[in-house]
């Protein structure tokens, strides 16, 4: 009966043994996995901040492609407007051309009808 008891004591001492061995896995095993959630979560929040960065440049390249666009309109406008100027100042210079010449033309009848 000694014996068995005995017997039955290294067994239970073994067995609390190994389950003390794998408490102390389990313990590190959690551990690395607690490790591992906070790298996991950081890395989370350092992507959060680089997509916030990326939707802040987005914003900011779409505010510029805007302004460029209204300044491509506002050239045209202006060049519009320049090419219609050119053409009124051709017309007004065609305008004044065809005057000088009737000027001239009516000077010479006057300077010819002076001298006969």
């Amino acid at each position: 009966m000694v014996e068995n008891l005995q017997s039955t004591a290294e067994l239970t001492v073994s067995i609390m043994r190994r389950g003390e061995d794998i408490s102390a896995q389990s313990v590190k095993q959690t551990l690395i996995a607690t490790q591992a959630l906070e790298s996991i979560s950081s890395s989370v929040v350092t992507i959060q901040d680089m997509s916030t960065q990326i939707a802040t440049a987005t914003e900011e390249q779409n505010a510029v492609t805007e302004e460029i666009g209204r300044n491509v309109s506002n050239i045209k406008i202006s060049s519009d407007e320049t090419v219609q100027s050119s053409i009124n100042t051709a017309a007004a210079t065609e305008e004044l051309m065809t005057e000088t010449k009737s000027i001239r033309d009516m000077i010479r009848q006057f300077t010819g009808s002076i001298k006969r």
